[in-house]
């Protein structure tokens, strides 16, 4: 499936359909993630069956700056043909300076054809390059991990990580990769997560940068909080939040010494103004700690959306924002595997006749 201004025509004539049947609510799942996300591993088949038997009448698949998914659908298909409304979509890993941690939007109603659309998508595929040398500049600088390389007479290298990544379904250097590619070292010494929670913890008490060392030390106590009962020794996923630990990015600290993190807030993606192209963006899983933020780039984003994994608290402040701005909003569940309880409550999934009608008329200023 190619997507195209006439595709996305077509979906909106769907839309006005079922918003002619006058119900005073739609369900939508706007925020969905494939196996084409490297962290996600749902079909497209299995998202749709999963849609229809919750009687789902919009979703839309946003993987992580990739529109591969819909290669896999085709319109002749029963799901797409007899399951719910599909909205094109597309998560994209944006620069944002000023924003806590990492700035996600979703476009909607794209062309795929568009130059500056295809433009932004080689872009972020150069960022993830460069982001891949800043790891390994950092791993060298990242005392735990130099503890245990040396200790044990082993070292990381971007040529072997590239090749680790070759032998995956899905070749993309994310966070999950990378933190696979360091367990397999640690893992070989039967070092666990837990081993390097609480060597970083202790290296971070050494940190010089008063600033860095007490935000790394909140979200460290909140992961012991979190996982301290919890049989997690062997889940490399886990590596992430220690060792790449949200918005404690070094290059924030430049007047400091590198502490080796390896979260990396800025790395050559495209920036939130260069999103001002084909179809239009809303702002995901929006960070109220950084609401400032938020408002600032509001140019540049027609709404926000309602996340079924934030706080209940964040989202009233979403839905309140929004009123303030009088913009659209969307709801989705960030969803990447099948099995999961964020189909719980249907309830939250519900749409406004209101607010569809208002969706509508967005998709249909940016495909004219």
């Amino acid at each position: 499936m190619v997507i195209t201004k006439e595709f996305n025509k077509k979906q909106i004539e769907k839309l006005k359909k079922i918003y002619a049947m006058g119900k005073d609510y739609y369900i939508v799942d706007l925020h969905l993630h494939s196996n084409y996300s490297i962290d996600g591993s749902q079909t497209v088949e299995q998202i749709y069956e999963e849609a229809s038997k919750k009687n789902i009448d919009i979703i839309a698949i946003t993987d992580h700056d990739s529109i591969q998914a819909y290669n896999d659908i085709s319109i002749d298909s029963p799901f797409f043909l007899q399951g719910p409304i599909l909205i094109p979509g597309i998560e994209f890993s944006v620069s944002v300076p000023k924003y806590n941690g990492r700035c996600h939007i979703l476009k909607y109603f794209y062309d795929e054809h568009d130059e500056r659309f295809q433009e932004n998508i080689k872009k972020i595929q150069k960022a993830y390059e460069n982001r891949i040398d800043i790891w390994f500049q950092r791993i060298k600088e990242n005392r735990c991990l130099q503890f245990y390389a040396e200790k044990y007479g082993f070292h990381y290298s971007k040529e072997e990580y590239l090749q680790f990544m070759d032998t995956l379904p899905l070749n993309v250097p994310d966070y999950y990769t990378i933190m696979e590619y360091i367990y397999l070292y640690l893992d070989k010494y039967n070092i666990s997560v837990w081993d390097v929670f609480y060597r970083t913890y202790n290296d971070n008490q050494n940190d010089s940068c008063i600033e860095r060392r007490e935000k790394k030390k909140r979200l460290l106590d909140r992961f012991y909080s979190k996982y301290q009962n919890m049989d997690i020794g062997r889940n490399y996923h886990k590596l992430r939040p220690i060792l790449a630990p949200v918005g404690v990015d070094d290059f924030v600290y430049r007047d400091n010494p590198s502490e080796g993190n390896l979260s990396v807030i800025e790395y050559g993606q495209v920036e939130i103004s260069e999103l001002l192209n084909s179809g239009f963006n809303i702002w995901a899983h929006p960070d109220i700690n950084d609401a400032d933020c938020v408002n600032r780039v509001s140019e540049y984003v027609s709404g926000y959306e309602i996340n079924c994994r934030s706080d209940s608290n964040d989202n009233d402040i979403i839905k309140q924002l929004v009123r303030e701005r009088d913009c659209i909003v969307t709801k989705g569940s960030d969803k990447h595997v099948v099995m999961d309880n964020l189909y719980d409550n249907m309830d939250f999934y519900k749409l406004s006749r209101e607010e569809l009608e208002r969706f509508i008329l967005l998709a249909e200023g940016v495909t004219m």
